[in-house]
């Protein structure tokens, strides 16, 4: 049992060193890094005049493609906003022209109505034996 564990505390020794090992080439890194970055900003403001208007071109040219792609997002939202407006009219006018159709044909069918009843008190009459004028024949008699 104590030979076991001691296998285990030597194992965790040699993973303790190695992960100590790994930090110190980590923060070697990170140093290394870090000089690159400060070096590429010393190269950059040494350009050459050319190299320095060459990325003012290539930032403005990435500025417009932002700016194209805003104007075409707000160009396409502003066709899909016309489009549903265009359908909510759409929509608006048919259902105007329903009621509009409705209303009428409540107006044919109480006229309608009406007339039922007109032409049955005409025949009513005409059944009783009145006479009518302007229906002298019985050609021109109800049905």
């Amino acid at each position: 049992m104590i030979k076991h564990l001691q296998d285990q505390l030597s194992e965790k020794q040699v993973t303790s060193d190695q992960l100590a090992a790994s930090r110190v080439k980590e923060q070697l890194h990170r140093t290394q890094m870090e000089q690159l970055r400060v070096e590429l900003e010393e190269a950059k403001k040494n350009h050459t005049p050319e190299m320095r208007h060459f990325e003012a071109l290539q930032a403005k040219i990435i500025a417009m493609e932002n700016r194209k792609l805003q104007r075409e997002s707000d160009i396409e939202r502003m066709v899909d906003k016309s489009a549903q407006a265009a359908t909510a009219d759409k929509q608006k006018e048919i259902h105007q022209y329903r009621d509009l159709v409705m209303k009428k044909n409540l107006e044919i069918e109480r006229f309608r109505s009406e007339l039922d009843s007109i032409l049955d008190v005409l025949r009513e009459l005409q059944r009783q034996g009145v006479v009518l004028p302007g229906y002298r024949h019985k050609e021109t008699e109800l049905l």
